[in-house]
């Protein structure tokens, strides 16, 4: 299976993941009695989500750079490495561990509700929003990079040919597909 479908396949695991996370979380608080089992059963899977959630965005990056890596036809071993599977599956146990840690910070500090809102905890903004942020800038970043050199492909072809349309329509396609993942 190559690269590609193989993080295609671990993302959509992830995601799929992801959504029962949020139910499971959504039926707790729903039973919050206050109780501390749910508080603390709570407080787990509000890590683990934002761990997972973390991770879909890890593998959102490592998609985008297998894209970059086809787009300038390179052979990075490095890229290799951290792009299997044994580099996706350690990938995700370290996010979950960083992420675990930070859960048995916050239950020693003290428990906070289950509704709370993470963006209170400065800890939490900066154990997960923050390495979100950083992805998600960082794909951006991959994707503009794409789009230029796509450009520059088009600049060189149209100067040193005659231009086809068939060609310029899949140019178009293409950076307005760019377009779109870059906005979203």
């Amino acid at each position: 299976m190559s690269k590609f479908k193989t993080l295609v396949l671990c993302l959509s695991i992830s995601d799929i993941t992801f959504v029962l996370e949020i139910q499971s979380f959504i039926t707790i608080a729903d039973n919050d009695n206050g109780k501390d089992i749910v508080a603390y059963s709570c407080a787990a899977l509000k890590h683990v989500m934002a761990g997972t959630f973390i991770f879909t965005f890890y593998q959102c990056f490592l998609i985008c750079f297998e894209r970059l890596n086809a787009t300038f036809t390179t052979n990075n071993s490095y890229f290799h490495v951290i792009a299997s599977l044994k580099g996706v599956c350690v990938g995700f146990v370290l996010i979950q561990v960083v992420i675990a840690l930070h859960l048995v910070n916050d239950i020693t500090r003290g428990h906070k509700p289950c509704r709370a809102p993470s963006i209170l905890v400065p800890s939490f903004v900066l154990v997960a929003d923050l390495p979100i942020l950083l992805v998600w800038l960082s794909i951006v970043g991959v994707y503009i990079v794409i789009f230029f050199s796509h450009s520059q492909k088009a600049i060189n072809k149209s100067d040193s040919r005659v231009r086809n349309a068939g060609s310029d329509d899949a140019m178009k396609k293409s950076a307005i597909t760019l377009g779109i993942i870059i906005v979203v």
